[in-house]
């Protein structure tokens, strides 16, 4: 979805740094966005937790464990 704006999650100290690389306020929103065709990577520090991303590393066995309100689930993966 390319014509999407992402919204940053930015403190007022880091303004002018999420400025420089293309960001823009919106005022309606009173947040700053990355504007559609910038690369989001570039503001990862500032992306909202639930859209941040991690690179793990895995050794086997490893264990994912996944919730859902009240319901727990753990899946046992082998590294590949």
């Amino acid at each position: 979805m390319m014509d999407e704006i992402t919204l940053l999650e930015v403190p007022f100290a880091d303004k002018e740094s999420v400025r420089a690389l293309g960001a823009r306020w919106d005022g309606q929103k009173r947040k700053w966005v990355v504007p559609p065709g910038l690369d989001r990577q570039l503001f990862a520090r500032w992306l909202p937790r639930y859209e941040q991303t991690f690179n793990l590393r895995a050794i086997a066995p490893f264990y994912l464990v996944t919730s859902q309100l009240d319901f727990i689930h753990f899946s046992q993966f082998e590294a590949q």
